[in-house]
C-alpha cells in the first residue's frame, strides 16, 4: 500500500489558496485536478488566520464549483426547492 502524501493548502483572508507543496497560489480547478489525478495525495485545507482545518468546507466548495459549471435553469429551481423545504441533497 502506498503512503498518502498530504498537501497543505492555506486559505488566506482574501480567499486566495496557497499550495505549500508547490509554493504557489492555486485555484479550485487546479485543486480539483490534484484530487482527480494524484491517487495518493490528500489535500488538507487550513485557514491561515485561525489555523483551523477547513477541509470539508473547501472540498464542498470544489464540488459546488464543478456543479456550477453544469448548472442550468431547471437545476437552479430544484436547488431552490431543496433549500426552501430544508431537505438534504445528500440523503
Amino acid at each position: 500500500m502506498s503512503e498518502v502524501n498530504k498537501v497543505v493548502i492555506k486559505r488566506y483572508q482574501n480567499r486566495k489558496l496557497y499550495n505549500t507543496r508547490d509554493s504557489v497560489y492555486t485555484t479550485l480547478e487546479e485543486l480539483n485536478d490534484i484530487i482527480v489525478n494524484e491517487e495518493n495525495t490528500e489535500l488538507v485545507f487550513i485557514d491561515n488566520k485561525t489555523k483551523n482545518e477547513i477541509t470539508e468546507f473547501l472540498l464542498f466548495h470544489i464540488l459546488m464549483n464543478n456543479e456550477r459549471k453544469r448548472l442550468n435553469y431547471s437545476k437552479k429551481d430544484k436547488l431552490l426547492s431543496i433549500i426552501k423545504s430544508q431537505k438534504s441533497i445528500l440523503d
